[in-house]
């Protein structure tokens, strides 16, 4: 019922030309506000009906719109900004993971709430808060055709944010394991944590993609575009479970979120994008649709 609310009022908003609020925005206080009636009105039967799992997101939805944003992804664009896009995925994800750390650590030093946070605990919560993805940002982008450089920067930025939350996340556990503050040794932990995860994600995404692109260049499966369309969507499916089944998606995870391994890791996601951005440039035009550019 939400989803037929949801999709009439994105049509009336088109019809109508609206465009001072965005249909996500509407869509986003539709559902919090339904979910608020049916929280206080006491209705637990229809509560437990309505309940979303989230497996069918991460596992069943999510791979699809990655898969859609690898193809949409102008490689041109994103390595000719590839200085700012590491300026804001590094810098400003680490500027951000500390000053939240230290607004959580020194709130929570005054005692008005009655809570107990460690700086290694509140450093772990900036980290966590720090790694943003703007899904409702690229939205508008896409409806209002921005600069196509804007929109690779912040798109690009949300794919790498996670790599400066990481390493500040296992800095501060080890840390912690240990007993001391952030040193030498648990940076050093947290950077190698990374750069495995991190080029073990690129190198299956590369590999995969790279094999499907010469799979469907040098054989008739173009002929059939059913077969080949559902041959993609079911490789997706494969290298992100894939990623996730040999453990690059596994132990950061199930440390910071509490949904576990199931949560959206930022390998696992990776892989899947890395794969669908190699294979954009040689898999015929029947697959691969047009992004911005």
């Amino acid at each position: 019922m939400l989803l037929i609310v949801a999709f009439c009022t994105s049509y009336t908003m088109q019809q109508r030309k609206i465009t001072a609020i965005h249909e996500t925005v509407i869509s986003i206080f539709g559902g919090m506000t339904v979910g608020l009636i049916l929280r206080v009105s006491g209705f637990d039967s229809i509560r437990d009906l309505v309940n979303f799992n989230y497996q069918y997101f991460f596992n069943l939805l999510l791979p699809p719109i990655i898969l859609s944003s690898g193809y949409e992804l102008h490689q041109a664009n994103f390595f000719r900004n590839i200085g700012t896009i590491l300026t804001f995925a590094f810098a400003g994800t680490f500027i951000s993971a500390v000053v939240i750390g230290v607004l959580l650590w020194l709130y929570t030093a005054i005692s008005l709430e009655g809570l107990d946070v460690t700086w290694i605990d509140a450093i772990s919560v900036g980290a966590t808060l720090s790694a943003t993805d703007p899904v409702t940002i690229l939205a508008i982008f896409n409806t209002f055709k921005v600069d196509p450089k804007l929109y690779t920067i912040i798109f690009g930025e949300s794919i790498l944010n996670d790599a400066v939350a990481i390493v500040i996340f296992e800095s501060a556990q080890s840390a912690g394991k240990k007993g001391g503050g952030i040193g030498m040794w648990s940076l050093l932990h947290g950077i190698w944590y990374f750069l495995s995860e991190f080029f073990g994600s690129l190198a299956i995404g590369a590999l995969v993609g790279v094999a499907t692109a010469l799979g469907l260049k040098y054989t008739y499966v173009r002929r059939y575009p059913n077969i080949e369309s559902s041959l993609v969507v079911l490789i997706a499916y494969a290298t992100y479970f894939f990623a996730q089944a040999i453990g690059m998606s596994g132990t950061w995870l199930e440390k910071r979120h509490p949904m576990g391994e199931h949560a959206d890791s930022p390998p696992q996601v990776l892989s899947l994008c890395f794969s669908a951005a190699s294979r954009s440039n040689t898999t015929p035009t029947s697959t691969c649709p047009a992004g911005p550019s």
